[in-house]
């Protein structure tokens, strides 16, 4: 349904970009040209004090920093940390200067039109509704295809409006150019996709952004769009690396007069953060965090976070945490670590919320708090939700507290069988991953196993051999043992013969978090497999049990009989009401729904087949006897010392019981019938015969 105003704020891509076409007159309608009177509003709304901010947060970053240095553990360490504040420093007057030049190519005249307009017109590109080379075909319709607005009335509002688009813009386009380029050692990502084909990732995004599938043409590939967008992002920036990196060297090489919409983003970031507004609410639900990450960029510490990150970093000991992963991503003292990794995650959850929801905010919903009558609309979505005067989230400016909420929103310890599941699958896919002279993670486990008492050389090589056969790996109906058909894999990603049960029925929730696998933290993975192995059969037991007691009674195939789902005779696991439920009740999803619907075809009995011969195969034995091993390997010398200390013990209360004792007394005192054996003529003998001479007195 079309919006009949702009002054109706947009709530996802594609309403901000058909917003901007819209208001400037580019999306082939009839209608002004308004990008010079935006821009005089927008440059109104950045002169409220956000220079004065950004000085403020200067001194601020070096403050913090000044005190994270005095308490370094050593000189390395705060040399450091004195290069990130200078760096921290240095990016402060770097973005001071892309404001300053923002604000002035916004002034009145012709410039105020060029910023805002070339924008459109990358936009207007990148849409283009003729048919041509555009993304949409001939049937698009803007979701603002009569909306009309008197910009003289409520300029200050849609400029509020206009810089609650950028962030949006910003990341999501952003992101779908990054994956329409192809990658180094990731593959093509999405540059070989139609964007019409929903089956496949690319599809799945535009339908994500509020494009339908009808809009857009059957024709265009990823490599079509990235050729759309290549005047919007700089090619300067390292497109091949991951994404993280490539935004943060598309935000530093900026440059308003050839890259409007990093230029604009980086201008509306500390707009945003000048007007954050501090709250007490703490977010409860998927959603709110989802919210909370949003706005994270926005708040007061987010220049303070990096010193924290860094102190993090060195605190194990090395200036770098490498993680085994397809883009090889590195932590280290080189890299922003807060800049490449944390805030590309915040633009995602934009990505997220609008898959979840269809629109990041509805008008109807949302109310705005603010000070300025002229902005006090309550259709300011996206300036409400970024600026953080409608959710009013709790965002401490003490880095410690800051990062303790930040956990308790994004990380977690293994918890569910979900959790364990993919922890078990990852590590022991990654456990020889290393390459070259790099130790692997295996190694590293092994070394931290050595470290403990005793030898355990052979018991060390043993466990972290059993992990990585209990994951196993990918196959598709050939297998190199039956011991394949009993490892993790064969329920997660492995497509068999039909005369095989293994099939593509398990993905864990958390999959994304225990993928990110480091040798730094092999003392952590040691522990989780000395104590959560047993836990992961047992959960795996518990869902076997649940699985096969499901009663069918939320499915349609009259087949079926209550309490008798292993018989269960709907055509295909898909079909079957209550197992999806009962599968997210413990962390897991199907990994692959059509794989397991069509072509190869699995149902209820064979994942219950599956299942039961990943629990009762050998390979969790083969685990749990090699844990046992290590357990006992490091514990005999402890066996041993106690077995010594009490047999010392022993013979030293024996010793003293018996050596006090006057063994000569007692024999003196025995009544043997030798020791009364005395002649009685040297009884009656004038001379008394030596006691040596009668038994009674011989020892």
């Amino acid at each position: 349904m079309a919006n009949m105003t702009l002054l109706c704020p947009p709530g996802n891509l594609k309403e901000c970009i058909d917003w901007i076409l819209r208001l400037t007159g580019k999306d082939g309608q009839n209608g002004d040209q308004n990008g010079e009177k935006l821009g005089q509003a927008v440059k109104s709304l950045l002169e409220k004090g956000v220079t004065d901010h950004i000085e403020q947060l200067g001194k601020k970053v070096d403050e913090y920093y000044e005190g994270v240095i005095a308490s370094a553990a050593d000189g390395k360490v705060a040399k450091l940390l004195q290069e990130a504040q200078k760096d921290a420093t240095d990016k402060l007057e770097k973005d001071k200067t892309v404001l300053d030049a923002v604000t002035a190519s916004l002034q009145n005249g012709s410039n105020g039109s060029n910023l805002i307009n070339n924008l459109a017109d990358n936009l207007q590109k990148f849409i283009d509704k003729s048919g041509g080379a555009g993304a949409s075909g001939t049937s698009y319709t803007s979701s603002y295809q009569d909306a009309t607005c008197n910009n003289n009335d409520h300029k200050q509002l849609c400029a509020a409006i206009f810089l609650g688009t950028i962030p949006v813009i910003f990341s999501g386009l952003s992101y779908l150019y990054w994956q329409c380029n192809e990658g180094n050692g990731s593959g093509d990502r999405w540059s070989t996709q139609y964007i019409h084909d929903t089956s496949n990732a690319l599809g799945i995004y535009f339908i994500c952004c509020g494009y339908k599938n009808d809009d857009l043409q059957d024709d265009k590939q990823g490599s079509n769009i990235k050729d759309l967008l290549n005047d919007l992002f700089n090619k300067g920036a390292t497109i091949t690396a991951d994404y993280s990196k490539y935004i943060k060297q598309v935000l530093t090489k900026t440059s308003p007069t050839s890259h409007p919409l990093s230029s604009l983003y980086l201008a509306s970031q500390y707009y945003f953060q000048s007007q954050f507004n501090d709250g007490t609410r703490v977010p409860t639900t998927i959603r709110e965090m989802l919210y909370w990450l949003m706005a994270l960029p926005y708040s007061s510490c987010f220049q303070l976070a990096p010193a924290t990150i860094q102190q993090g970093i060195t605190k194990h000991g090395s200036d770098s945490i490498p993680f085994d992963d397809d883009e090889n991503i590195t932590l280290d003292s080189d890299t922003d670590p807060f800049d490449c990794y944390m805030s590309t995650t915040c633009h995602y959850a934009a990505v997220v919320l609008s898959t979840i929801q269809g629109k990041l905010c509805t008008p109807k919903t949302t109310s705005t708090t603010t000070t300025d009558t002229s902005l006090a609309k309550p259709q300011l979505n996206l300036h409400n939700i970024y600026s953080n005067s409608h959710f009013k989230f709790n965002y401490p400016d003490n880095p410690s507290d800051w990062f303790n909420k930040l956990w308790d929103v994004v990380l977690r310890t293994p918890r569910t069988v979900g959790d364990l599941f993919a922890f078990f699958l990852y590590l022991g896919e990654k456990m020889n991953n290393g390459g070259g002279t790099s130790p692997s993670v295996a190694t590293a486990i092994q070394e931290k196993m050595n470290d403990f008492p005793g030898v355990c050389n052979t018991e060390s090589t043993n466990l972290t051999t059993a992990v990585q056969t209990l994951a196993g790996k990918k196959h598709n109906g050939n297998h190199t043992s039956d011991a394949d058909l009993y490892t993790l894999h064969s329920l997660y990603n492995s497509e068999c013969t039909m005369s095989v049960t293994c099939g593509k029925y398990l993905q864990s929730l958390s999959y994304s978090i225990y993928r990110n696998i480091s040798k730094t933290f092999a003392m952590s993975y040691l522990s989780r497999i000395v104590y959560l192995t047993d836990v992961l059969k047992d959960g795996l037991e518990e869902l076997l049990e649940d699985f096969n007691n499901l009663s069918c009674e939320n499915c349609v195939c009259k087949e079926c009989k209550k309490g008798e789902h292993v018989n269960c005779q709907c055509p295909t696991i898909v079909q079957c009401a209550d197992v999806l439920p009962l599968f997210y009740q413990y962390g897991f999803v199907y990994f692959d729904a059509k794989s397991l619907h069509t072509g190869k075809k699995r149902q209820c009995k064979d994942f219950s087949t599956q299942l039961q011969n990943v629990i009762t195969g050998n390979l969790f034995e083969n685990l749990l006897s090699a844990i046992n091993a290590f357990l006992f390997c490091i514990r005999k010398p402890f066996l041993y010392y106690l077995l010594t200390f009490w047999l010392v013990a022993i013979l030293y209360f024996t010793y003293g019981l018996t050596i006090p004792l006057d063994l000569l007394h007692i024999r003196s005192h025995w009544r043997r019938a030798l020791s009364h054996q005395i002649s009685v003529l040297a009884l009656l003998s004038h001379k008394a015969m030596s006691p040596t001479k009668v038994g009674y007195f011989t020892p």
